[in-house]
């Protein structure tokens, strides 16, 4: 696999593709096989199984929000929860972190986490953010293990690009 670390400049400029959903036709198969499972399965809503599924694919799918990382479509979709279904413990400094991080990845909710657990910031929050790691390293792994005809481009990227 080629890295940017053996990128090697040719030309005076660069075009990038993101891939999901606008090459690959992966976006639908990733959040309703992946994500919203996965979501409901670490903050354990089997019981609004239905309805939190519908509006987590609204939120990151069919709805002017479509494409929003990851951590900030979560942050939506457990408010509502929240709101309509049961407690999420540290919603609020969750919700706030997707607000004020510089970065919204695994490595930077790990920190959130740990800052959280150790009383240095987001207080209270660490239940929230220990699962919202859980939930995006179990998202990863099942991306990672979907069948690989489910991951295809467009029709004619490949001429197009």
């Amino acid at each position: 696999m080629i890295t940017l670390a053996d990128f090697r400049r040719r030309k005076e400029f660069l075009i990038c593709v993101d891939s999901d959903g606008c090459a690959m036709d992966t976006m639908d198969i990733k959040h309703v096989q992946c994500f919203g499972p996965s979501m409901v399965e670490v903050w354990g809503l089997e019981r609004w199984k239905e309805e939190v599924l519908k509006r987590w694919n609204e939120i990151n799918l069919y709805t002017i929000t479509r494409g929003i990382n990851r951590f900030k479509g979560l942050a939506m979709a457990l408010e509502e929860i929240n709101r309509k279904y049961c407690s999420i413990d540290g919603i609020d400094e969750f919700v706030r972190w997707t607000g004020e991080a510089q970065e919204l990845s695994n490595s930077a909710v790990k920190l959130a986490w740990e800052k959280a657990a150790e009383g240095l910031a987001y207080s209270g929050g660490e239940t929230c953010f220990g699962k919202a790691l859980e939930w995006s390293e179990k998202v990863n792994d099942g991306i990672n293990g979907l069948d690989r005809d489910l991951k295809k481009s467009f029709a004619y990227v490949r001429e197009t690009l």
